[in-house]
């Protein structure tokens, strides 16, 4: 199973601390979506955005993160535990970096 990640879930050592081991991971990007800072938070959030949101920054919003691979389920779900309680899961399609990563959507925080 994978998850999109986009802000603290990106760092080995939050990762290491929550699940004893960095899964492997792929640069990716998700479009349509806008990433931004939460007062009095140290972590960010994603929206996605609107056609007059995307006109207004000049051109489609995209936020850049990674996708996790090989997860279990129980990895997923200390991932979710981790989250803000405003957090939904939201499946999202992620165009990664890498020429030899398969184009498949991942679940994304979002």
């Amino acid at each position: 199973m994978s998850r999109f990640v986009y802000g603290s879930l990106m760092a080995p050592e939050v990762l290491v601390a929550l699940l004893g081991r960095e899964p492997p991971h792929v640069p990716a990007t998700i479009r349509g979506y806008h990433r931004y800072r939460i007062k009095d938070r140290v972590y960010p959030a994603i929206h996605r955005t609107t056609a007059t949101e995307d006109a207004g920054r000049g051109g489609q919003s995209e936020v850049a993160g990674r996708v996790l691979r090989g997860m279990s389920r129980r990895e997923l779900a200390i991932l979710d535990w981790f989250e803000d309680e405003a957090y939904i899961l939201t499946r999202v399609d992620a165009t990664f970096a890498t020429v030899d990563a398969a184009a498949t959507p991942a679940e994304a925080d979002a």
